[in-house]
């Protein structure tokens, strides 16, 4: 499946870390000795609709479909699994850079990564922004970044942004950002 998807998003598959967690679906299988093959999706740029994730989902279940039928796996090729590289978050949906906020007293320059949380709303998903890193960036990205330029940061609660928070604030009062987007 890994080697039919290198044709299409080469260099984009990932493998998450093998820890075992009974409340998730995969695990619980397992834990019932049924064969299980555990295919996650992460997010392609641009596709909060999940159209592109969708087509590459169901390209990698009809290849394992297909090899199934064709009943010609006789190797054990868990060397091919353990080389596709480990996952790991080094995308935020928004990055603000050089953004100076009031920690401790101290004014100091830092950056703030943005991640949306899906939540399902009415038969929708929403969409909501939470901070979810602040400080040193490096080697992460964002989907979309933004310079700050040492701009202040404010928010309905004061001058420091809080972990978990929802993504409403200010940079130098005069440019809103709501739901982690400028307005």
């Amino acid at each position: 499946m890994n080697e039919t998807l290198q044709k299409y998003i080469p260099n984009q598959v990932g493998r998450f870390d093998d820890s075992f967690n009974i409340n998730c679906i995969g695990d619980t299988f397992q834990s019932l000795n049924v064969p299980t093959i555990l295919v996650e999706a992460g997010h392609y740029q641009n596709d909060y609709e999940r159209e592109q994730t969708r087509k590459y989902i169901f390209i990698t279940l009809l290849t394992g479909f297909v090899k199934f039928s064709e009943n010609d796996i006789v190797n054990n090729k868990i060397q091919d699994y353990l080389s596709i590289p480990q996952n790991k978050v080094a995308f935020y949906d928004f990055v603000y850079k050089n953004v100076k906020i009031n920690y401790d007293s101290n004014k100091i320059i830092t950056n703030i990564a943005i991640q949306f949380k899906e939540v399902l709303l009415n038969n929708k998903v929403n969409f909501n922004a939470f901070i979810a890193k602040i400080g040193d960036l490096e080697g992460y990205f964002g989907h979309f970044v933004y310079d700050a330029n040492e701009a202040k940061y404010s928010d309905d609660n004061g001058t420091t942004p809080q972990l978990d928070q929802k993504a409403d604030f200010y940079l130098n009062d005069n440019i809103k950002i709501s739901n982690g987007m400028i307005v």
